[in-house]
């Protein structure tokens, strides 16, 4: 699936992920953001909001700290 929804699995610790596989998760997350906007009048789910609020985070503090970086997926 391309989206990923408030029921999916989601890692408890995103810093154990490798980048690539960092990037896929907030891409799914974003798409699923782009799909409640777009079909639910509530908009997003509290609990996609959160993750995408903890994958942005740990994007940036990879930004911040390169060493952060884990090896390539």
């Amino acid at each position: 699936m391309v989206r990923l929804g408030p029921d999916d699995a989601f890692p408890a610790d995103l810093t154990e992920l490798g980048l690539v596989a960092l990037q896929v998760l907030h891409s799914r997350i974003c798409r699923q953001l782009d799909h409640d906007h777009l079909t639910d009048p509530d908009g997003p789910h509290p609990i996609t909001l959160d993750r995408h609020h903890q994958l942005v985070v740990e994007l940036r503090a990879r930004e911040i700290s390169p060493a952060r970086t884990h090896a390539e997926d």
